[in-house]
């Protein structure tokens, strides 16, 4: 018993080190944005021939410094292309249309192509969409919980529930901070996969303390008739 309660010290003292660690991390430098929703540069180059992402990203790696980019097809033409990256300079922007036009023998006019300033997006516009969804799997999860193991405390059950729900994500988002993972698609999915992952494990946790219940409840009623 006294090994279990040292390991959960020591579980509870990480826990608190990552948070303060998180919260330190986001107070100063904030959450890493992924490319996509940083503040970027970006050209559009009408190619006006069929080409392949790869064979961009080959040209763009040796243009802009294999700086991290986004290649997209256009979404009304398949035969422009989406560049965009972190900081593209007109001369940047000239020696990849010179490169495109010597790649796909092309007479693209490197005056015709704009470097466009592209917005970061704000990390609430990100986050805001399963805001609700999340609120409401809680929402429900809390009344099953407090409902299906009352004989628990439904009080205690339910705060518990919450408690740890919580708890998981606030040390999700500290590590993603503290390791810097970029914020993206990605990262909604590794949270959605932890918050589902907590409250299976709360709910079998709560079964097998309820089947624990049962049992003494059993042997104490089996003792009592003898």
């Amino acid at each position: 018993m006294k090994k279990i309660s040292n390991k959960i010290k020591v579980l509870i003292i990480v826990i608190i080190i990552l948070l303060i660690a998180g919260i330190a991390v986001v107070a100063t430098k904030g959450f890493n944005v992924g490319l996509k929703y940083n503040e970027t540069k970006k050209v559009e180059i009408e190619i006006g021939k069929d080409f392949e992402n790869s064979d961009i990203k080959k040209i763009t790696n040796e243009v802009l410094s294999n700086q991290p980019t986004i290649i997209q097809k256009s979404q009304l033409n398949q035969n422009d292309v989406t560049i965009m990256a972190k900081e593209i300079t007109d001369e940047q922007k000239t020696n990849l249309v010179s490169k495109i036009n010597e790649k796909y023998g092309t007479e693209i006019n490197a005056d015709d192509v704009q470097v466009q300033l592209v917005p970061h997006a704000r990390l609430r516009d990100l986050v805001k969409p399963y805001i609700l969804p999340f609120a409401i799997a809680t929402v429900i999860i809390v009344i099953y919980a407090a409902i299906r193991f009352h004989k628990l405390g439904a009080i205690k059950t339910a705060i518990k529930t919450i408690f740890f729900l919580i708890l998981t994500q606030g040390v999700l988002a500290s590590i993603i901070a503290i390791i810097r993972l970029p914020i993206g698609r990605t990262t909604m999915i590794l949270v959605i996969a932890v918050y589902m992952l907590t409250a299976t494990g709360l709910i079998c946790n709560w079964e097998k303390k309820l089947k624990q219940k049962k049992q003494e409840s059993d042997i104490k009623n089996a003792w009592q008739k003898q």
